[in-house]
């Protein structure tokens, strides 16, 4: 038989209990949320954590990118499984490719639709600050399970004219005997061969034409 002295310390164990159920569930909920889930990925994507970000993609995540991948630098437009999106991840962070998202996403079940803007210092040279894409992503159990985004038609527009001006302006220097800007997207060490080249040449020109004076 239970005493009164024990129920009455039974009763404020029992309302403590039940307090936890709920916070423990609400915990539950937001570590799973899609929006919770996608907000956290954009932010450690945005903040160059290419690590971070994988962390939160499922073993058969897909990925799906924009025409503006297809530009120096290039990177594979589609991906699939944890190891080759993360590995294009680390990639896009090595070349400084950002992607942040703009405004507040709208999550509708397990899918979150979102617009970011997304830069790297090639686009930047081309006179392109970023470029608008909108994208979607699903989330499954707290883990993302695919990306895709497109470059809205006005961007996508205004980075092929950019880039078309820089091939053509380079296609001109070669055609007029000037030295030939290094490909976009090239390695970062052809600036740095055709300087020597140049230096070279100019120093061996000044040698001939000090040789002829003394002759």
């Amino acid at each position: 038989m239970l005493t009164t002295a024990f129920v009455r310390r039974l009763v404020p164990l029992l309302a403590a209990a039940a307090l936890l159920v709920p916070a423990t569930s609400a915990f539950a909920a937001t570590a799973t949320d899609p929006g919770t889930v996608f907000a956290t990925f954009a932010t450690d994507l945005a903040a160059g954590n290419a690590t971070a970000a994988a962390a939160l993609l499922s073993p058969t995540v897909t990925w799906s990118a924009g025409p503006a991948q297809a530009y120096p630098p290039k990177f594979p437009l589609t991906a699939t499984g944890l190891a080759n999106v993360g590995a294009l991840l680390a990639q896009e962070q090595t070349a400084k490719v950002t992607l942040k998202v703009a405004g507040t996403p709208t999550v509708s079940g397990d899918t979150v639709t979102f617009t970011a803007d997304l830069s790297n210092p090639v686009l930047t040279t081309l006179g392109v600050a970023s470029v608008k894409v909108d994208g979607t992503a699903k989330v499954d159990n707290g883990l993302i399970t695919s990306v895709s985004t497109t470059v809205e038609a006005a961007s996508a527009a205004a980075l092929a004219k950019a880039y078309g001006a820089a091939t053509a302006a380079t296609t001109a220097a070669g055609a007029t005997g000037a030295p030939a800007l290094p490909k976009t997207g090239g390695s970062p060490f052809t600036w740095v061969w055709a300087s020597l080249l140049l230096v070279a040449g100019g120093a061996l020109t000044l040698f001939r034409r000090g040789s002829r004076t003394r002759a």
